[in-house]
């Protein structure tokens, strides 16, 4: 059995929903949540998949405790998965969270649980990821990092209760110098510059996602992340049934591999730069929207050189 609470969150793929039940069934976690988002409005699709998903969870087979929580109104990807970690974490202290589409390899439970035993007390510690989405000669079995991977990730009751859903301290931290320093690449500052504060006013704030909220949260109170020196979850959702990842991105749609036990921990607890620039060149930056950016940076260069 596994000791580690999991939650898992649904909507309308029960073929999905099957491969992760059938998955959970080789650790059998001793503890299964279970919320269901519900079908919109005027869609009979939905309903029917939505019904049909539900009865899945009759497929958890091995001895555990089963808690679930069905919505019976759509609301919605991003709010419906914050509304399940909130449910889920009013009754545990530690836990996994998984997304229909996150197929977990075994290695990332032993991972996230030793993890856990070690930074339980460090109040630093933001999340531990199973997700790695470059490639790395790190000698150590994993990296500290800003960036907060969720496609099946873990975290503490003590970092969620606090996170500002609605980011009200954005107004503060976009004047901050502590925002300026986080993203020193120039492009880096301006994708996240652009992305917050073009979403975040009243009438275009439904545009920035839970996991972007989520990750912008952990910035401002410097939260430092795990990534795995590996990819250890297996995202399935690239097709039309997806939400945001419905585009096939061969970056992000990486296998799995082995990690090596015992780990070896880093010496030092210390965001790596290198790797984080890396991660974010192969995962969040597009060229063809900086090219005008990179035309105001030439011009820039050049002014500064004429009043020398």
């Amino acid at each position: 059995m596994y000791d580690i609470p999991i939650l898992i969150i649904v909507f309308n793929r029960p073929g999905k929903f099957q491969k992760l039940i059938n998955n959970l069934k080789k650790i059998k976690p001793d503890k299964v949540y279970i919320f269901a988002d519900g079908p919109r409005s005027n869609n009979n699709d939905d309903l029917k998949l939505c019904k049909k998903t539900r009865t899945i969870v009759s497929e958890i087979n091995w001895q555990c405790k089963i808690k679930s929580f069905f919505l019976n109104k759509n609301s919605g990807v991003d709010l419906g998965v914050y509304s399940a970690i909130n449910w889920f974490f009013k009754h545990e202290e530690f836990g996994i969270i998984l997304e229909d589409d996150c197929i977990p390899t075994k290695d990332f439970f032993k991972f996230v649980r030793l993890i856990k035993k070690k930074y339980s007390k460090n109040n630093n510690i933001g999340i531990i990821s199973g997700n790695n989405f470059i490639k790395t000669n790190n000698k150590y079995s994993y990296f500290f990092s800003k960036w907060p991977h969720t496609w099946g990730w873990a975290t503490w009751k003590k970092n969620w209760d606090k996170f500002d859903y609605e980011i009200n301290f954005w107004k503060k931290f976009k004047n901050d110098e502590k925002w300026k320093k986080l993203n020193q690449d120039f492009y880096e500052y301006k994708t996240f510059n652009h992305i917050y504060k073009f979403s975040l006013n009243k009438k275009k704030k439904n545009l920035v996602t839970w996991d972007y909220r989520w990750m912008l949260y952990l910035w401002y109170n410097n939260f430092i992340n795990i990534i795995p020196k590996y990819n250890l979850v297996k995202n399935i959702g690239f097709d039309d049934d997806a939400t945001h990842t419905f585009v096939n991105n061969k970056k992000l749609e990486l296998d799995t591999k082995v990690l090596k036990f015992p780990l070896k921990h880093p010496k030092i607890i210390r965001k790596n730069f290198t790797l984080d620039q890396k991660i974010f060149y192969n995962v969040y930056y597009n060229k063809k929207n900086f090219i005008i950016e990179y035309l105001k940076k030439v011009k820039f260069k050049v002014i500064n050189l004429f009043y020398e």
